[in-house]
């Protein structure tokens, strides 16, 4: 099943895609006036629609079939330190696209070498990967410079909090997660978590895990946390 990408309010029953999703579907896909192709608006719904029009810059379509799907029943968010070959963290936010994360929340550590983030090639990757697997909901993306201000960027009430370091002897995270719950996990940068930011995290009511005895690189660290809380 082929899919596009609209985030424009569909006015009636007519969508209208733009810029790339145009392009690619006049001129890479050749479609043509009556052919029916699928739109996803990333905040779950899914509309099966007809090419009503194609023009120089945007292409119309009409709205066949409306399909909506709920909302995830819990949340599954992680706060992660970018890595610093923009390749590997563009791989990691696809992958935890499609698996199912709900947030993603990128920190600047106290020791996170990569200072700067294109958002908005961050959110192509997102969308790209929702038409790719077929998802209907789009992560939302956070950025912010220190690792005390995850707290006023997500409402944590009814949370697990975790936070996944190096220190030794600390119970693996499927011992102490609840997939039925609403779940964040604080993954750090190359080099681990300061001594300072552990200690805000335990401040804080995070609960430290292991998440296996092999050092793991940072976006594996993210994928595989995410694995542990179960999948959407």
């Amino acid at each position: 099943m082929e899919y596009y990408y609209s985030d424009i309010p569909v006015s009636g029953n007519k969508i209208i895609l733009l810029e790339e999703e145009h392009t690619h579907c006049s001129r890479v896909k050749r479609h043509k006036q009556g052919d029916v192709i699928f739109i996803l608006d990333g905040k779950g719904t899914q509309f099966d629609a007809e090419i009503s029009e194609i023009r120089r810059n945007e292409t119309i379509l009409t709205v066949l079939e409306k399909t909506v799907e709920n909302p995830f029943k819990t949340e599954k968010i992680i706060a992660i330190s970018p890595t610093k070959n923009p390749s590997r963290l563009e791989w990691f936010v696809e992958k935890a696209t499609e698996i199912g994360a709900t947030s993603i929340i990128f920190v600047q550590c106290e020791r996170t070498d990569k200072k700067t983030l294109k958002a908005d090639r961050l959110k192509k990757i997102t969308v790209s990967a929702l038409k790719q697997c077929g998802r209907k909901f789009l992560p939302n993306l956070h950025f912010i410079s220190s690792l005390q201000e995850v707290n006023h960027c997500i409402r944590l009430k009814d949370f697990q909090k975790y936070i996944a370091h190096c220190r030794q002897n600390e119970v693996h995270m499927m011992k102490k997660v609840d997939s039925s719950k609403n779940q964040i996990i604080l993954i750090g940068p190359e080099g681990d978590f300061t001594d300072s930011e552990i200690l805000w995290a335990l401040n804080n009511s995070f609960i430290p895990v292991s998440l296996g005895s092999n050092r793991l690189r940072t976006e594996t660290a993210g994928l595989y946390a995410l694995v542990c809380m179960g999948l959407n």
